[in-house]
């Protein structure tokens, strides 16, 4: 367990953890049975966890988005992110606290749907479940598929730098 605790980075307990037992406490007040699941440690851990990785995802796909529709934020080239960190070291911490916001800002917008949505929950009973599960598989489906198009951005820029090297 130590090991697993040595391997948790500030990113992750910024952008995960601390979304997470924001997310997960709040569910819990708003939903007995979400509350009953958070009463073991594994169990608080684990839901904290996919609670924050959940916000975080939302924050990415659809905070940001807004962020970037309204004007209030504005994307630079991946390319030039890549070389003005490697000469500013706190490019790279700034950018975890930017994250860290989007992420909480997920979190109340998820905050938001669950008061908005409670009615419905309740109405539905255990058929929110499924509905539930789906929007998660479709959640973690477009942060998949978003996460690989950085991957390759990545690639891409480090073999221009590498061509680069070369002539």
């Amino acid at each position: 367990m130590s090991e697993l605790l040595s391997k948790i980075s500030a990113y992750d307990l910024l952008n995960i953890a601390l979304p997470g037992i924001v997310l997960g406490s709040f569910s819990a007040w708003l939903f007995p049975g979400i509350a009953a699941m958070l009463d073991n440690p594994l169990g608080a851990v684990g839901g904290c966890y996919i609670a924050g990785v959940v916000a975080s995802r939302v924050g990415s796909l659809f905070v940001e988005r807004v962020g970037l529709r309204t004007g209030m934020v504005r994307r630079r080239p991946y390319a030039s992110y890549i070389k003005v960190s490697r000469r500013d070291s706190k490019l790279e911490g700034l950018s975890a606290v930017s994250n860290m916001y989007r992420t909480l800002t997920g979190s109340a917008v998820l905050m938001l749907a669950e008061v908005a949505l409670r009615p419905a929950i309740a109405t539905l009973g255990d058929g929110a479940l499924p509905l539930c599960c789906a929007a998660l598989a479709l959640l973690l489906y477009a942060s998949w598929t978003k996460q690989e198009h950085c991957v390759s951005k990545r690639i891409k820029v480090q073999e221009g730098d590498l061509a680069d090297e070369q002539d």
